[in-house]
């Protein structure tokens, strides 16, 4: 990458209100980073408290997803749970989007699971937190299967998510969250 290249970056995240961007390892330590650097940001970026402490709270699940949930070959494999993040301002609102590889076998799964909650009123998804709470246990990869029904709940948004083919094994998925008032 030369200077043009670094410019014309800077110029589009501006331009677009970028706040925050990473793409890399989700390790343990760097979602702690992330999450210490983006809470100073928000309350930098945002008059409005609640908004800003709705959108930590759905930034903390997101990028928890990616950490736990990001494909690898293998469960004692050592690569990396490499995936991507955006926070951007939107007027008095926040978009937050995650991107990470899933394997191909929990596309399925994963979509069934989001058309779920996406057809779900506020107060039935209420009820599927309260249900799922009560009647779940901890998956291998440390999840409950409520990260989602979470997201849903704290943003009062529908979850815009896509799949694309990533590689013979594994699907790019990408969700994208809307915070506002």
């Amino acid at each position: 990458m030369n200077s043009k290249d670094a410019i014309e970056i800077f110029n589009a995240m501006t331009s677009e209100n970028i706040i925050y961007v990473f793409h890399g390892d989700f390790n343990y330590g760097v979602v702690n980073t992330l999450l210490t650097d983006i809470k100073k940001e928000l309350n930098k970026s945002s008059a409005d408290t609640k908004i800003a402490r709705k959108t930590y709270k759905v930034l903390v699940e997101c990028l928890e997803n990616v950490h736990k949930h990001s494909a690898r070959n293998s469960e004692n494999s050592n690569e990396n749970n490499e995936g991507i993040f955006l926070l951007q301002k939107q007027n008095e609102s926040y978009i937050v989007a995650i991107g990470n590889a899933i394997i191909m076998d929990e596309v399925d799964r994963l979509k069934s699971h989001l058309d779920e909650i996406n057809n779900l009123d506020p107060e039935a998804l209420k009820k599927k937190y309260r249900d799922t709470l009560m009647s779940t246990t901890v998956s291998e990869k440390g999840g409950a299967g409520m990260g989602m029904i979470d997201i849903a709940l704290k943003s009062g948004s529908i979850l815009d998510y896509e799949f694309k083919n990533y590689t013979d094994t594994k699907q790019f998925f990408t969700l994208k969250v809307l915070i506002q008032e």
